[in-house]
């Protein structure tokens, strides 16, 4: 598969039938402690302006660890709080925990929105109770790629997205087999140290990539049935050797703004002009 990162796209007016169903952008920092109820009704003044809601969730992570005979042990899970803040309509929230930040948002109206939230995330976290530095950046974007019954009953997938996405064609007894489901992943290294750029994909008949949740709306989720997922994963991780840089908002949003850049030709990239003119716009 052929992937043009640099200059592939022109500067374009978002698509009208946009297929992008949820954007996150996550900062991991070292280990910090919980935060007080002081803190959170500080950052709650700070983000007023742009999330006023606010809401509490758990996160849970899966351990296992590997015993002096090399036998693994029983998984144990570590649950810890993450306070959210929220958009009154619920479509974008932001949140925090000891390990991360996050915004996420299943309304994106673009790059330079979005960019505001999340430096109104930064800078909340650094001015109420600041971090001691940045071990990753990633920014996600899900497409949920659906043609119209009216267009196309059953999707002929080679129509509308490039051909090496598609599962190999298999014949038993000169008879094709039928794709039920196909996912695949490639992970593609950037110019920068520590940037990566994974592109999971593949044709799909189920539920929605992208659910509803009482804490991040998504209306109108359709039902179950056949779509192309183009799910983009571009980050920066802290390499082996490599000093702890300070999460400065300024910094991190420049090194944002950079990760982003590619993720709009690699989306280019994958689609074919029949679905740009008869499904997006």
């Amino acid at each position: 598969m052929h992937v043009q990162y640099r200059g592939a796209v022109p500067h374009t007016p978002p698509y009208g039938n946009a297929p992008l169903q949820l954007v996150v952008a996550e900062v991991r920092h070292p280990q910090s402690a919980d935060l007080t109820r002081g803190e959170i009704a500080t950052l709650k003044q700070q983000l007023s302006s742009v999330a006023p809601l606010q809401a509490t969730d758990q996160a849970s992570d899966f351990q296992i660890e590997v015993g002096p005979n090399g036998v693994p042990g029983p998984p144990r899970v570590r649950t810890r709080e993450v306070t959210k803040f929220l958009t009154r309509d619920r479509r974008t929230t932001i949140s925090f925990s000891n390990e991360f930040l996050s915004v996420e948002t299943t309304k994106y109206v673009g790059w330079t929105k979005f960019q505001r939230f999340l430096d109104a995330a930064l800078r909340a976290r650094q001015d109420v109770v600041p971090v001691d530095g940045l071990t990753r950046l990633g920014l996600r974007y899900i497409d949920e790629i659906r043609i119209p019954v009216s267009i196309q009953p059953v999707p002929n997938w080679s129509e509308w997205v490039q051909s090496s996405l598609l599962a190999p064609e298999v014949k038993v007894d000169s008879t094709s087999l039928t794709v039920a489901q196909q996912q695949s992943t490639v992970q593609y290294r950037l110019d920068g140290l520590g940037e990566t750029l994974a592109l999971r994909y593949g044709a799909v008949d189920g539920p929605p990539a992208v659910q509803s949740a009482p804490h991040l709306l998504r209306p109108d989720v359709p039902p179950e049935g056949p779509y192309f997922l183009i799910d983009t994963d571009v980050a920066w991780t802290l390499a082996d050797g490599e000093d702890l840089p300070e999460l400065l908002p300024v910094d991190v949003m420049k090194r944002a703004d950079r990760l982003h850049g590619p993720t709009k030709a690699v989306f280019e990239s994958v689609i074919t002009g029949r679905l740009r003119e008869e499904v997006l716009k």
